[in-house]
């Protein structure tokens, strides 16, 4: 989406555990920024919905980035519009890589064309995107503390799991700055000192 603006966008990626909400608060507070939610109430609503019914993953996909076209429209746009700089934890590449990761974890094939989204206009493209990386023991190190880890989760620290996300990361935001930092071998005040750099 083509956007007239005088502010920033700028967008986190990772898979689950690499550290992307902690970058993102950090970045928040170092540039004045604000971090947009995930999605509306409207569309977590309707997520909910369709799981609770059973929806197959291409119409659990198709909501997800529905509802980031909803943020898109309602606060990016007008955010960007009126000089703000915005940051998102995970916004359409994460979510794509998301879904091609539960479907390859589930079996299934993923869904096709998720990208034509950002292509036709819908979604926002950031300004900059920072893809944090780490490695598998980090992760799960990381992600211990979490109630409960799901069988997706554990599925993802198999070792292709980054390299599917960072394959959906370069394809989504090919017209993107995608800058990469392995989180794992860095402490967090120098992943933001190095995101700070391209920003």
């Amino acid at each position: 989406m083509d956007v007239k603006k005088s502010g920033r966008f700028i967008v986190v990626e990772g898979i689950d555990g690499t550290g992307k909400s902690t970058l993102s608060e950090r970045l928040c507070a170092a540039l004045s920024g604000e971090i947009l939610p995930r999605r509306t109430e409207r569309a977590a609503e309707k997520l909910k919905r369709l799981r609770t019914a059973g929806a197959p993953q291409c119409a659990l996909q198709a909501a997800y980035l529905a509802g980031i076209a909803e943020v898109s429209n309602t606060l990016v746009v007008p955010g960007l519009a009126g000089g703000k700089t915005l940051l998102a934890d995970r916004w359409v590449g994460g979510q794509i890589a998301s879904g091609r990761l539960h479907a390859a974890i589930a079996g299934k094939p993923s869904c096709s064309g998720s990208c034509a989204l950002m292509s036709l206009g819908t979604i926002a493209v950031p300004d900059v995107v920072v893809f944090l990386t780490a490695h598998d023991a980090v992760r799960r190190e990381r992600m211990s503390g979490r109630e409960q880890l799901s069988p997706n989760d554990e599925a993802s620290f198999a070792s292709g799991a980054q390299d599917l996300y960072r394959q959906s990361i370069s394809t989504t935001y090919a017209v993107t700055r995608v800058v990469e930092i392995d989180a794992s071998v860095l402490d967090q005040g120098a992943v933001l000192a190095e995101a700070l750099r391209y920003i």
